[in-house]
């Protein structure tokens, strides 16, 4: 999966680069930004988490990581589009802001964008996300969005104790992406 940059009014959603390994390890490494993620790094663990997620961007191309940039250059956060299932035509995202960047409507910006970049780019009929139960934000994030629970078995990737919720491409309005270029959002399609 290749993908180039896209924006929003407020955002620009580029590829990671090597020049965000500051931020990514701030916020990986951060207690309040990982509560409902996982296990805070350590700045050295974040730093590695850092080097193998370009290294799987750059190499194997399964993984589209992005930098949210609000215009006009303040990094704020990441948004990802994992490798597409291709028989369950599916696809997780994810995105993460720092704190002064959250309640201010990016996270719905963001997520509104790399949802229109995942279904205009990838053969996919579904996007999914999850989130702990008690990420009542992100519950009410992608509920505004359109988002709603799973039904039936869970994808590969999802952790048994995370709320599983999905958009279906027919329920997707049109696209709220502005282009850049003729071709802004390519892909290499899985087998």
């Amino acid at each position: 999966m290749t993908f180039e940059a896209f924006e929003t009014e407020q955002l620009q959603i580029r590829p990671l680069r090597r020049r965000d390994a500051t931020l990514f390890v701030r916020l990986y490494s951060d207690v309040e930004t990982m509560r409902f993620i996982g296990r805070p790094l350590s700045k050295h663990e974040a730093r590695a988490s850092f080097e193998a997620t370009l290294e799987e961007m750059l190499t194997r191309k399964r993984l589209a990581f992005f930098t949210i940039v609000e215009k006009p250059r303040r990094p704020i956060g990441f948004c990802s589009i994992q490798a597409p299932q291709p028989r369950a035509r599916r696809a997780e995202i994810g995105l993460m802001l720092i704190r002064e960047a959250r309640r201010r409507g990016f996270g719905a910006q963001c997520a509104r964008a790399l949802i229109a970049a995942a279904f205009e780019a990838l053969p996919i009929d579904t996007v999914w996300v999850q989130y702990r139960p008690a990420n009542a934000s992100a519950e009410r994030l992608f509920g505004s969005i359109g988002f709603l629970p799973k039904v039936g078995p869970r994808p590969l990737n999802a952790r048994s104790a995370n709320r599983i919720s999905v958009l279906q491409r027919i329920a997707w309005p049109t696209s709220t992406t502005k282009r850049r270029g003729k071709h802004n959002v390519e892909h290499d399609c899985l087998s």
